[in-house]
């Protein structure tokens, strides 16, 4: 007797109705190839609500979606020249990602973002010697590819003077603004 088989919209329905459980969803990555391809864009959707002692660890992925230049000029922000974590060397090169996690991002706030850019910075970087400059200078290079990258952006909490900095001067709002639902802080 074979097993019954659930049609892809059940499933797709019953992992909707699962998004706010992300260890449930983590664990449904797991289950075939069809699974993992339905859950990722629900994950993604707003990755830093992540209640964690880890959940800083989520930057990590978001700089292997960096393109090459961005990568260097995150390495030349650091002053480093290989970026670690939990002792795996990032490199644009060897370690591309399987999805482009960031398309999938819906809920865009700058706030919790700079939060999780400066623990993954302290935490596993190992630095701590940082002026205000660094730190802001580093925030702008995250921003800035995950703005680029993100095509349904539903509600984007930015503060203003983050648009007056010299890397925003050429960014193109209307990337996403047709899908834009909700707008703080602008």
């Amino acid at each position: 007797m074979s097993l019954p088989y659930l049609i892809d919209d059940c499933v797709y329905d019953i992992l909707q109705y699962l998004q706010n459980d992300g260890t449930t969803l983590f664990n449904c990555l797991l289950v075939n190839r069809f699974w993992c391809k339905t859950t990722i864009p629900l994950l993604y959707t707003n990755p830093f609500v992540i209640i964690s002692k880890k959940k800083y660890m989520i930057i990590s992925t978001i700089i292997l979606c960096f393109n090459k230049e961005e990568i260097l000029q995150l390495k030349n922000q650091l002053g480093i020249n290989q970026i670690n974590n939990n002792n795996n060397n990032i490199d644009y090169e060897e370690h591309k990602p399987l999805f482009e996690y960031l398309k999938y991002l819906e809920d865009y706030n700058h706030s919790k973002i700079k939060s999780f850019i400066i623990m993954f910075i302290n935490y596993n970087l190992g630095l701590s010697i940082f002026t205000d400059k660094m730190y802001e200078d580093i925030i702008l290079i995250f921003h800035q590819s995950i703005l680029r990258q993100s095509r349904n952006i539903k509600q984007l909490d930015i503060s203003l003077h983050l648009f007056y900095k010299q890397g925003f001067k050429n960014f193109n709002v209307q990337n996403f603004i047709s899908n834009l639902t909700k707008l703080k802080s602008l």
